[in-house]
C-alpha cells in the first residue's frame, strides 16, 4: 500500500500520524530515503518532538546510530555496505524493542530485512518548493 503526503515544514504532524498509525499496525522499522538534505532526520527529529523528548536530534552519520529515550532508534547508513551492516552487528541493534528510523535504508537492506521478517515501511521524501513529499510504502 502506498500513500503520499505533501507537507510543509510546519505540517510535519501529519506525518507523524502516519508514521503512528503504521507502528499500530505493527510496523517498527522505516526505511528513510531521499537525496542529501531531503529531510530525513528533519522528520525523525519531528517524530522525537512528538514523544515529548527534549533531546536534540542530530544525523547519525558517524556514529551510524543514536538512540532517543529508550525506544526510539536512528541510524544513518550513508555509504555503508551490506557487508559492513552485518560486520557491525547491525542486525543484533535492529532487533531491539521500539522504533528505527534507518537514513539511507537502500533495496539490499530493505529486501534482507522482508526476508527476515521485519516489519517495515519504506518512506521517500522529495522536496518541493515550500514543503516536502513523503510516499510512505508498506506491505
Amino acid at each position: 500500500m502506498t500513500q503520499e503526503i505533501r507537507a510543509k515544514a510546519s505540517e510535519l504532524e501529519r506525518v507523524v500520524k502516519r508514521v503512528e498509525e503504521l507502528r499500530g499496525e505493527g510496523i517498527s522499522h522505516f526505511l528513510l530515503r531521499g537525496d542529501l538534505a531531503s529531510g530525513k532526520t528533519t522528520l525523525v527529529q519531528a517524530y522525537v518532538r512528538s514523544c515529548g523528548i527534549q533531546e536534540p536530534v542530530t544525523s547519525p552519520t558517524f556514529s551510524l546510530m543514536h538512540r532517543y529515550g529508550s525506544f526510539i532508534h536512528h541510524y544513518d547508513l550513508y555509504n555503508k555496505s551490506l557487508e559492513e551492516l552485518l560486520a557491525l552487528s547491525l542486525l543484533d541493534e535492529l532487533q531491539e524493542a521500539g522504533i528505527h528510523f534507518i537514513e539511507w535504508g537502500e533495496e539490499p537492506l530493505e529486501r534482507l530485512l522482508e526476508r527476515l521478517g521485519f516489519p517495515l515501511a519504506i518512506i521517500e521524501i522529495t522536496p518541493f518548493e515550500g514543503g516536502r513529499n513523503y510516499r510512505i510504502t508498506h506491505a
